[in-house]
């Protein structure tokens, strides 16, 4: 687009203008973009981007709403996987959350959801059965076996690499190599490089009127979508950076990235490793050429030297850490200011333990452009303070679930027992004291996104499992009130459950073997129906 083009929006015309690649600008460009081609109204979206600004390529993992993302686009996932060198995640290892060096599995996959056994999924029986038993709730999962044994929900089928299992997985990837591919996918969309260094306003500072870049260029706009990271150029103009904290029952908050090569001829994990250390976390993403790691600790415990060292010590080899990333957990008060949204890092942040960063970018996305982008460019303030409102609500209900991570009882070191003694969201103290006595259940969660995915028992169940925080007087209690018609059929429910995991692991590929037969080319396909004999 030339200059003079850039400076007025034409006549007739509105124009969005995301601000920032990386993935959360991208995921924001394919999903306007989207929106405008199948409204037909007279909108476009334009990118600014500088290739001054690099991207930070670290590993990054997501939920399984990312590969619904993919699906959606309809953008092939075994061109992805080869191309950006992702990996596939099928959950979480958490290791030393209790202050020993067990670890607990947290899989993505939900059981629930493929049986016959009436009121299953509304009472989460099969977990008040393992629990009654004694048993880990994530052994009925298909993720959870496979997880054990290094292994991926995938079979060879001839030429082909064929899906073995109907639950969504998610992905570990590159996030600077991922930015790129979604880039080079959506050619149609202006991009402008450009480094934006001022924000012209109305005379109020309610709304933007255009960007002034570097290099001299006025780019005039309807709205905005500051995807800027840490810096929130946009949203700071519009004075909409208020800011609600969560560090005092979140502490960590700093961070350096490292990164690994793999061991020759070891397995690649298809999960996040998430182990505990003495004064924060160590993450292990594992990318196909590499594997991205990095201690989040809190520097009230601890300063980079000796958290360096303690890395050191553990792995048994030195690292070299590629930066010193401060930070506060948290999010704005209102990601919408104006004719400004927030998203991505400029949005909020919160530790990356259960893979939040960008499953909230997404839903905020999604719910801007169902909820919002259906009528005009958005600007109606009514409409913005509900989609503040929601926005808010995911991101301490996310709060909430990492707070409760944090309360496996450990207290050997001075950051452990601050987390015990001092840090504790309000929420979660009501949630883990409602669940004294009781089992937890889907209805403890308010379904508030439309479908839409959220933290639930999906997701809490093996954490609480995990930590030793269920109650297993009162699953045995549950199990004895049933029926015992419906008793013996979850018992035998949760047996076929373990068994069907077995059998889906044995025939299962590597995570490995997998990943090589995509890169050689091999499509990923569906399950062959077979048909009835």
């Amino acid at each position: 687009m030339e200059a003079e083009q850039l400076a007025a929006v034409p006549a007739g015309r509105r124009r969005i203008v995301i601000v920032g690649g990386g993935t959360a600008g991208w995921l924001a460009a394919w999903i306007c973009s989207a929106r405008v081609a199948h409204s037909g109204r007279p909108w476009e979206v334009v990118m600014i981007e500088s290739s001054a600004i690099p991207t930070i390529g670290v590993g990054e993992g997501t939920t399984a709403l990312f590969k619904g993302f993919l699906e959606h686009f309809k953008l092939a996932e075994d061109e992805f996987v080869r191309e950006t060198r992702a990996t596939f995640k099928l959950g979480i290892r958490h290791r030393g959350w209790d202050g020993s060096d067990r670890y607990y599995d947290g899989p993505i996959d939900d059981p629930h959801w493929q049986n016959d056994v009436p009121g299953l999924p509304e009472r989460e029986l099969l977990n008040f059965h393992a629990v009654a038993e004694g048993l880990r709730v994530s052994q009925s999962h298909h993720f959870g076996q496979l997880m054990r044994e290094h292994k991926v929900p995938f079979v060879r089928r001839g030429e082909a690499v064929e899906r073995s299992s109907e639950f969504s997985h998610a992905y570990h990837f590159d996030n600077a190599k991922v930015a790129a591919w979604l880039r080079a996918r959506l050619p149609q969309l202006p991009v402008i490089d450009a480094v934006v260094e001022g924000v012209d306003t109305d005379e109020t500072k309610q709304a933007i009127k255009a960007l002034r870049c570097a290099d001299g260029r006025l780019i005039a706009g309807d709205f905005f979508i500051d995807c800027t990271g840490f810096r929130r150029i946009l949203t700071k103009a519009l004075g909409g950076d208020a800011w609600t904290s969560y560090a005092d029952c979140l502490p960590v908050n700093r961070a350096f990235p490292f990164q690994l090569p793999h061991r020759d001829g070891a397995p690649v994990a298809p999960y996040t490793h998430a182990w505990a250390l003495d004064a924060g976390w160590l993450w292990q993403i594992p990318t196909q050429d590499r594997i991205g790691n990095g201690y989040a600790y809190c520097d009230r415990f601890t300063e980079p030297a000796a958290a360096q060292a303690e890395v050191e010590r553990r792995l048994g080899h030195p690292i070299e850490p590629l930066a010193d990333i401060k930070f506060e957990v948290g999010r704005l008060e209102k990601v919408w200011t104006g004719n400004c949204m927030a998203a991505g890092l400029a949005s909020g942040f919160l530790e990356p333990l259960e893979a939040t960063s960008i499953h909230t970018t997404l839903i905020q996305l999604l719910l801007f452009d169902r909820d919002c982008m259906a009528g005009e460019v958005p600007g109606d303030p009514a409409q913005a303070d509900r989609f503040n409102a929601t926005v808010a609500r995911v991101m301490d209900d996310f709060r909430t679930f990492l707070v409760v991570h944090y309360r496996g009882g450990r207290t050997d070191t001075p950051f452990w027992r601050h987390v015990k003694d001092d840090c504790f969201a309000p929420a979660a103290a009501e949630r883990l004291a409602s669940w004294q006595g009781r089992m937890p259940l889907p209805a403890d969660f308010e379904r508030f996104l439309g479908g839409l995915p959220h933290a639930e028992t999906q997701l809490y169940y093996p954490v609480l499992d995990g930590l030793g925080l269920l109650d297993r007087a009162a699953a045995r209690r549950e199990m004895a009130a049933l029926p015992p018609r419906l008793a013996a059929a979850v018992e035998g429910c949760w047996r076929h459950k373990v068994k069907q995991a077995r059998e889906v692991a044995g025939a299962a590929l590597g995570h490995a073997a997998a990943l090589q037969a995509i890169d050689r080319g091999l499509p990923i396909t569906l399950p062959q129906r077979r048909a009835a004999g």
